[in-house]
């Protein structure tokens, strides 16, 4: 480590300048394209050397040349490096700040890592610290250098359109209670034949296979079901299953299912169901 003494003058200059540095330094980092040579100092214009703080008993300060990335260039009076790859692609950066000293380290679970060591400090101590690029930066290990390309329409993915799948949606849309003859009714006696009828209709996108509506048992050994062929999309279908006897007399509910059996793929397989309300009378 190099010292140089100062006097009480020369380091009330040096802190007034180490200030304006400061400000100047926040103010670069803002910006995409440049950044200051001096990361972990003060500039000093008249000799282009960062200087650190000064060391408590000697007044002494630790300085280094102020280098700029490789390939950057250095604005001699304000210590301002200019990347020169700005507006490209990627943007590089050293992985170790200057004044430190890069050495490949290895790989843990968050990724590539450097080894990044300073100079000795007072009392001669040199520190050794594993250092991983930011978020988003690939670390060029042989080099030390982290690398950050922007996204943009060369490099990424392009967009998949995604196409909504064809599919039929089978649905209920008006039940009804009948006579055998055919009739509309309200009511059915206790103990007589009725019908359970339906409008079956595909509100889907593409043409369903054939399907079965079953209903409710309701007082019927077996529940009774019918076949149907395929709806194309946006058609329907009337039709009726047989009751042939009712139960006692009371209020209940009839539930019929189309595609009882699953064998559709539907675009919505929640709205399959359909209820009747079913008055039996004495």
């Amino acid at each position: 480590m190099i010292y140089r003494a100062f006097g009480f003058s020369r380091f009330v200059a040096a802190c007034a300048f180490a200030l304006a540095s400061l400000d100047a330094g926040q103010a670069v980092a803002q910006s995409q394209c440049e950044y200051p040579a001096c990361v972990n100092g003060h500039y000093h214009a008249d000799d282009g050397y960062c200087y650190g703080d000064p060391q408590p008993i000697t007044n002494a300060m630790d300085h280094w040349q102020a280098l700029c990335q490789a390939g950057d260039s250095l604005d001699q009076p304000s210590g301002v490096c200019h990347k020169a790859n700005c507006g490209g692609e990627c943007v590089e950066n050293s992985l170790c700040p200057n004044g430190e000293s890069y050495s490949t380290g290895g790989t843990d679970a968050q990724g590539p890592y450097g080894d990044c060591t300073t100079r000795p400090g007072f009392g001669g101590v040199i520190s050794h610290e594993m250092v991983h690029c930011d978020r988003g930066s690939t670390l060029d290990t042989a080099r030390g250098v982290c690398r950050r390309c922007p996204l943009n329409s060369r490099n990424l993915l392009k967009p998949t359109r995604i196409l909504a799948l064809r599919l039929p949606d089978l649905t209920f849309s008006k039940t009804w209670l009948s006579s055998p003859a055919g009739a509309p009714i309200s009511t059915v006696p206790r103990g007589r034949p009725y019908l359970a009828c339906f409008t079956v209709a595909n509100i889907g996108t593409a043409a369903s296979g054939v399907f079965r509506v079953s209903g409710g048992g309701l007082g019927m050994v077996t529940n009774p079901y019918q076949d149907q062929a395929g709806l194309p999309p946006g058609a329907s279908r009337d039709g009726c299953l047989v009751y042939r006897t009712a139960p006692p007399s009371g209020s209940y509910k009839l539930g019929l299912t189309v595609d009882s059996l699953h064998a559709v793929s539907e675009s919505n397989e929640g709205n399959n169901e359909g209820i009747i309300m079913v008055t039996v009378t004495y």
